[in-house]
């Protein structure tokens, strides 16, 4: 009998914004990035991207529109990282069309330098630390110059300074953004809207200070939490997103809840 992923999804994911789906392991935040790219075809209703039906794109018009950096990519065998990075050009290239080499060699180099990959383009993908390679598959998304950027948990395997690098270049990018977060505060600082889940349906969607209550942090993680009012070093670090306003949510810290006792 089929198992049953998520159930009950209505979502209307706004435009011009970092959404970011966040939850507890096995919420399907993943699933449903993945039924968002058209990996996975609901069994009921659809999906529609800029207003035309995702299952009505061909493979190549979902590429040129939606751009996927998944957390276990494809072994890519002996590429360099050049070559890695000038995949994300494919679904845009057209056999005989001349004259356009200039202008996608200027994707892929504004990629390398934002990515911070310029000094080991011609290194094999293989010898790169996990870090690099996420860093460099970023920069493949990049070039992809799709409209539509999915990203399922990009800030593995980064520290937390790159982790906050690309959160900030992310912000910056003229694409819409749509990513998975295991880390609130994260989540809180440089996403415009939240969607949170819990086996496999929406619990709430919002802002992050709609979205990050404390009842519903509670209710779906099953911990405590505590709300830090902000402090200078967190006025810099929510700079990502812009001057600390009436949205931004404090810091909070998390733990166990305490044991009920009769």
């Amino acid at each position: 009998m089929p198992k049953t992923i998520l159930s009950n999804l209505n979502l209307s994911i706004p435009s011009g914004q970092v959404v970011g789906i966040i939850g507890p392991n096995g919420a399907g935040k993943t699933s449903l990035l993945n039924i968002l790219q058209g990996r996975i075809k609901p069994s009921s209703g659809d999906v529609k991207v800029l207003g035309q039906a995702l299952g009505n794109m061909s493979l190549q018009e979902r590429a040129q529109c939606i751009a996927y950096v998944s957390q276990h990519p494809p072994h890519v065998f002996d590429l360099t990282v050049l070559d890695v990075v000038k995949f994300g050009r494919l679904p845009h290239i057209q056999m005989f069309a001349f004259g356009q080499q200039d202008a996608q060699q200027d994707l892929v180099k504004k990629a390398l330098h934002r990515f911070h990959l310029e000094d080991i383009k011609d290194r094999s993908f293989d010898a790169l630390s996990g870090g690099e390679q996420q860093r460099a598959y970023l920069a493949q998304a990049m070039v992809q110059d799709a409209c539509i950027l999915l990203m399922d948990e990009p800030i593995n395997h980064l520290d937390i300074k790159h982790q906050l690098e690309l959160l900030s270049q992310l912000r910056d990018l003229p694409q819409d953004v749509i990513l998975t977060l295991h880390d609130l505060n994260l989540a809180a600082s440089y996403c415009d809207h939240l969607i949170l889940m819990k086996n496999g349906q929406v619990v709430a969607q919002g802002t992050p200070r709609e979205v990050l209550t404390t009842n519903l942090i509670q209710s779906t993680y099953g911990i405590d939490v505590t709300f830090h009012p902000a402090c200078q070093h967190v006025d810099d670090l929510v700079g990502g997103k812009g001057d600390l306003s009436s949205e931004s949510v404090p810091f909070m810290s998390y733990h166990q809840k305490a044991p009920k006792h009769d």
